[in-house]
């Protein structure tokens, strides 16, 4: 596999969600108004398929031009629930009963699973508070350290931590997101 490649389990859950904030017609259109091979390369989707990031950045932006909303805009709305979706079976219940230690730990296997570039790590810094840094991957898009810091923010929440914030940071290899929260009672 050339280049950095998204996961099809993923790339469905974000499609799904992108259906639910502008409506599978809209999804459609936008789909359509891509070349033709590659509108068939998206189409063709599987959960265990992956799809090359250029595809998805074409998408996002016909999604966009569609939709006349940004790519930003539609991140902010679709990502949170296409995460939950990722999460909504007994995952859920699994990731509100574990340690912020552990769950910051499995981050990179998140990660691992849904990416084909790069390596994430994360680590706790003190209480309710994390370093998360993507390596080796000095070309990642800005998109993706915006989308990536959503990602990691709807699953803390999800994990029923509180007041989630995420700053993500490009850097030389890739890029820095620092992770804060609020435990929650």
């Amino acid at each position: 596999m050339d280049g950095p490649h998204l996961y099809g389990q993923a790339a469905l859950d974000l499609r799904w969600a992108f259906e639910q904030v502008i409506g599978p017609d809209a999804v459609e259109r936008a789909i359509a108004s891509l070349p033709p091979t590659e509108a068939q390369r998206y189409r063709q989707l599987t959960p265990l398929s992956w799809i090359d990031y250029e595809t998805t950045r074409r998408v996002n932006d016909a999604l966009a031009r569609e939709s006349g909303q940004t790519v930003d805009e539609l991140f902010a709305k679709a990502i949170p629930m296409a995460v939950e979706r990722s999460f909504s079976t007994v995952w859920r219940m699994l990731i509100r009963l574990t340690t912020d230690k552990a769950l910051i730990a499995r981050t990179p296997l998140i990660y691992r699973r849904t990416r084909s570039h790069g390596e994430m790590r994360a680590e706790v810094l003190g209480r309710g508070e994390a370093r998360v840094q993507v390596t080796g991957f000095p070309e990642i898009p800005d998109r993706d350290v915006m989308a990536l810091g959503l990602s990691i923010r709807s699953l803390l929440g999800l994990a029923g931590r509180k007041s989630v914030t995420v700053d993500g940071r490009r850097s030389p290899d890739g890029a820095t997101w620092t992770v804060r929260w609020d435990r929650g009672s």
